[in-house]
């Protein structure tokens, strides 16, 4: 991977911004990336218009269900675009092909993943299979979850709208359609308009391929552009281009201050000699437009509107045989007439079922997010099995001294000073695990303990622990010591978390 070939600015940017980096990745490789989707969702359009021909809702399924198939050639474009070689149409459509046939079973499956533009460059270009793959999912989606659902929800649903507006706009526009007749049931009127109006449908199927064609490679640079901002974030790519930049821009030190003297001496000429050649130009004023009275555009109105074009009246009257010939036409096909046969009561109870098995997900989603965040506790119990080692730091009550105090005060004296403020956070977090109950994760930071601490303890047991935490932080990561007074501020306050909340 080499970052000086990179066509962006690479660091760490807000959801929003990153989901406006996709974008700009699409409009530019635009041309190469439309042309791309319409040599492949147009063939398969076609397709599966000829095998459904009497109901193209299945032909629009089947459309909506290959999905990641045109996914992988938008991702291939704007992932090596990213890194300065923008592939050709050929050796866009031989990769793609290429891919098709060896995953085709797994591209099947990946349409109901919930973040699938966000996980498809770990699986297509990072390569991972397997336990690994999951793995790296997980680090990358700690912090992205939910990026990823608003992208999933949002652009969908923005292909349903550009569909149905189309849709209604055409329906509105024309003067011989009529949707609502008031003398049918809502499923006879719908199946009748669909024999009589065949061909709108034909042009709401093109539609949504359409919109199809415009909002996916969207979707999918969106995704991918959340996967290159949340690598940013745990990878420090934008740490590792500055120091690039720096590394070249010392070597180029020496070679520039002659050529920036030249430039500027030379930009100086240019203008000296455009500002002596120049003539001054002047502005034409237009010509006074002929100003018309009152009554002179009164009666140019009226000679217009005399005319037979606006004196034309049309009577429509419904027919008595036009109801015969619809029913024939509705009996004739009773797998179309029973597929839009609905009640509504029917529609309603699925749709509060769908509410409440999707009601019951989120909570059980958020509700395991809290806790992998916060912990818990049982109150009046003891902590049942708690973690023996958190992030390294040995938990069991027995491998602490006897008095904690004078053994950090011996640690601190012998100029061992990180061992006496690791010992007081080791106690610490053994006093709350075992006296106060609280559960801690193997994996929890010193920030993390700080902040279910905080939730579940007094004010100032939690306030002595965060000056412990503070102090950690700084000797560990940041190699400040402490002052004596602080130390001893800490140790003569102790007593205060041996005391059970």
């Amino acid at each position: 991977m080499k970052f000086e070939d990179l066509n962006a600015v690479i660091r760490p940017r807000a959801s929003w911004e990153a989901t406006d980096l996709g974008v700009a990745m699409v409009r530019r490789q635009s041309a190469l990336i439309y042309i791309s989707m319409l040599m492949f969702i147009i063939p398969i359009g076609v397709l599966a218009y000829h095998l459904f021909q009497a109901n193209l809702l299945y032909a629009a399924l089947l459309v909506w269900w290959l999905k990641p198939i045109y996914d992988r050639t938008t991702l291939y474009i704007i992932s090596q675009s990213l890194f300065g070689s923008p592939p050709t149409l050929r050796q866009t459509l031989i990769h793609s092909v290429l891919a098709i046939f060896k995953k085709f079973p797994e591209l099947l499956t990946r349409l109901f993943i919930i973040n699938r533009s966000f996980r498809m460059p770990v699986t297509d270009l990072e390569g991972l299979k397997g336990r690994a793959r999951s793995t790296r999912l997980n680090v990358l989606t700690e912090g992205a979850r939910g990026k990823g659902f608003g992208i999933t929800l949002i652009l969908p649903l923005l292909e349903v709208m550009i569909t149905i507006s189309l849709m209604l706009l055409l329906i509105f526009l024309h003067p011989e359609l009529e949707l609502f007749n008031e003398n049918e049931s809502a499923a006879s009127t719908f199946t009748i308009f669909y024999y009589e109006h065949y061909w709108l449908f034909v042009v709401f199927y093109a539609l949504y391929i359409l919109s199809i064609i415009i909002i996916e490679p969207i979707y999918v640079a969106c995704g991918f552009a959340q996967y290159i901002n949340r690598r940013t974030y745990l990878e420090a790519w934008d740490i590792e281009i500055a120091f690039n930049h720096l590394a070249q821009r010392q070597v180029k030190k020496q070679y520039g201050a002659g050529k920036g003297l030249f430039s500027v001496v030379l930009s100086i000429l240019i203008v000296s000699f455009m500002a002596i050649s120049s003539e001054p130009s002047y502005a034409i004023n237009d010509a006074q437009r002929d100003k018309l009275s009152l009554s002179e555009s009164k009666m140019k109105i009226d000679k217009v509107l005399s005319r037979k074009e606006f004196s034309t009246t049309v009577e429509v009257k419904y027919r008595e045989g036009d109801s015969e010939k619809s029913l024939s036409r509705l009996a004739a096909n009773d797998d179309l007439n029973s597929f839009f046969n609905f009640n509504l009561s029917e529609i309603v109870e699925v749709f509060l079922w769908l509410c409440l098995i999707g009601g019951v997900v989120v909570a059980v989603v958020f509700a395991r997010r809290y806790i992998n965040l916060h912990g818990y506790v049982k109150k009046n119990k003891p902590a049942v099995d708690p973690s023996d080692v958190i992030l390294g730091f040995d938990l069991r009550p027995e491998s602490l001294p006897t008095d904690i105090v004078d053994e950090a005060q011996k640690l601190w004296n012998s100029n061992n000073k990180p061992d006496a403020i690791s010992l007081l956070y080791r106690a610490a977090l053994v006093n709350f695990i075992s006296q106060d109950g609280l559960q801690l994760l193997a994996s929890a930071t010193e920030r993390d303990c700080l902040k279910i601490i905080e939730q579940h303890s007094s004010s100032q047991r939690s306030q002595l622990f965060k000056a412990i935490v503070i102090s950690w932080e700084n000797i560990a990561y940041a190699h400040q010591v402490p002052d004596d007074k602080s130390f001893n501020h800490l140790c003569h306050q102790w007593p205060l978390l041996e005391v059970k909340n």
